[in-house]
C-alpha cells in the first residue's frame, strides 16, 4: 500500500493528502503494521503531523537519522526477507 501512496504520478503533498486520506478513512483501521521506505516517511515528516500514532511502523533505509520523534523502527537490509519474518505480526 505505501507504493501506492508514494509514487504518485506528479509526487506532490496535496496529491499524497488527499490518497492518505481515503486510505485513512477506509483502510488503515485494520492494519497492524505500516512499512515504507525512507523518501516516503521523510516527505511523510513534512505533513506537520505523524499520521499513523497508533501504528507500529518500519522504515526501509540505508540511512537512519538521528532522531526518531515518532518512534517507528528504522530497518536495513533485505526486504522480502524482512517481511517474510513479519507474516503474522
Amino acid at each position: 500500500m505505501e507504493v501506492w501512496i508514494g509514487w504518485t504520478r506528479n509526487g506532490s503533498k496535496m496529491a499524497l493528502e488527499k490518497m492518505r486520506t481515503l486510505v485513512t478513512k477506509h483502510f488503515f483501521k485494520n492494519v497492524d503494521l505500516i512499512v515504507m521506505g525512507r523518501k516516503s516517511y521523510d516527505q511523510i515528516l513534512d505533513f506537520g503531523e505523524w499520521p499513523y500514532p497508533e501504528k507500529h511502523t518500519k522504515v526501509f533505509t540505508h540511512r537512519i537519522p538521528q532522531e526518531n520523534p515518532h518512534d517507528v523502527e528504522f530497518v536495513e537490509g533485505n526486504v522480502v526477507k524482512h517481511l517474510e519474518q513479519w507474516r503474522g505480526f
